[in-house]
């Protein structure tokens, strides 16, 4: 539910992975899966248009042609590439590995269930995962392709697992945090003090069926049933802190507390309002549309 496309820097990124996997082929790799026998059997395989630069670097529309153009099962020859992300995603010493590749993109929360955060923890260490858009398992040939590598949470991987999703975070033709909207209907009157008062909705608005298949793959529906007691929360602050409670805190303390109302909104109801921070912090695109329900925002 994350954009990752509009990630500021992406193409440089996806420019330093390719040069960084080149580097090691040069160098390090066997005289058998050196550079220009790679090249010869992408160019066997995808047509002479294609090399490890244009492989590695495919965007999710071109890994979608990819993909189609060896059946699964095949391309067996490009073991190599899966052995060399087994490499990247494994080896901590190695200057140039999926931890760093982490902090270069620089994002906090898990961009398929935004529930997680997804940090490093240390040099040797980080609470994320790579998923494979296209299961490598099926398409060994794009086990280190860049727009198919997706940082995820340690749950949202194990929840895929083989399975083809519909959507990539990459796709700059899909607007993920607009084909879904989240909401609640109150079962009684008493849904200002219990959270057993709250119904969860889904509002899906644009590729209905292949975002509705996503959210299943990763059983968000099951699992956002359980954020009833944020839903709670939001509501009661939002009786708390009525336009002219927000207003006194803004003459009071903006400028020294928060820098603007932004700021403010997001001290008070816990998540960041625009888009563009979803990836900062756990919730927030639930935390958004629940405020906007209630007129908040």
């Amino acid at each position: 539910m994350i954009n990752l496309y509009k990630i500021s820097n992406l193409e440089q990124i996806a420019n330093e992975h390719y040069l960084a996997i080149e580097d090691y082929v040069s160098n390090r790799a066997s005289k058998q899966n050196n550079l220009a026998s790679l090249n010869l059997k992408i160019k066997q395989c995808f047509g002479q248009d294609y090399d490890l630069q244009k492989l590695i670097l495919a965007k999710p529309e071109q890994l979608e042609q990819l993909r189609l153009t060896c059946k699964r099962g095949k391309c067996e020859e490009f073991s190599f590439i899966q052995t060399l992300y087994d490499y990247f995603n494994g080896n901590t010493l190695n200057p140039y590995n999926a931890r760093v590749l982490i902090q270069k993109l620089d994002i906090k929360v898990c961009p398929y269930c935004n529930r997680n955060y997804i940090y490093n923890v240390d040099d040797t260490k980080r609470t994320s995962e790579f998923d494979h858009f296209y299961p490598q398992a099926h398409y060994p040939f794009l086990a280190m392709s860049f727009y198919n590598l997706i940082p995820s949470c340690k749950v949202c991987n194990f929840l895929k697992n083989e399975k083809d999703l519909k959507i990539n975070p990459y796709d700059a033709r899909f607007d993920k945090q607009k084909h879904i909207t989240f909401s609640f209907s109150p079962k009684n009157i008493n849904f200002y003090h219990s959270e057993k008062a709250i119904k969860p909705k889904y509002i899906f608005t644009q590729d209905k069926e292949n975002t509705i298949h996503d959210f299943k793959t990763f059983e968000l529906f099951k699992l956002y049933a359980h954020h009833k007691d944020i839903v709670l929360e939001l509501i009661q602050k939002s009786v708390m802190y009525n336009e002219s409670y927000i207003d006194e805190l803004m003459k009071n303390y903006e400028g020294t507390l928060f820098k603007n109302e932004e700021d403010l909104l997001r001290l008070i109801f816990g998540g960041y309002i625009n888009d563009e921070d979803f990836g900062k912090r756990p919730l927030s695109k639930l935390t958004k549309d629940i405020l906007e329900q209630l007129e908040i925002i």
